[in-house]
């Protein structure tokens, strides 16, 4: 599969990072690559509104509060999304 310049940049920087613990995915996707270049040692879980995401969490992310507890997780991801 090709990538375009910006995701395959994105890969590398991800690739740079190393997460521990519970991460939480704002509007990715299980099916997304990016999830194979972080490292560390951790799970992660998805909250999106759309199905096709395979979601953990289905949940319009513009509406507050988030249904999670506080200090669930310990890092959150928002890539592409702001």
């Amino acid at each position: 599969m090709a990538y375009t310049l910006y995701r395959r940049l994105t890969h590398t920087h991800l690739s740079r990072l190393s997460l521990d613990g519970a991460v939480l995915d704002l509007g990715g996707s299980k099916k997304s690559a990016y999830w194979k270049c972080i490292g560390g040692t951790h799970t992660l879980s998805v909250a999106n509104l759309d199905p096709n995401a395979d979601p953990d969490i289905t949940w319009d992310l513009e509406q507050t509060p988030y249904p999670v507890d506080d200090a669930s997780f310990n890092a959150v991801l928002a890539i592409n999304l702001l």
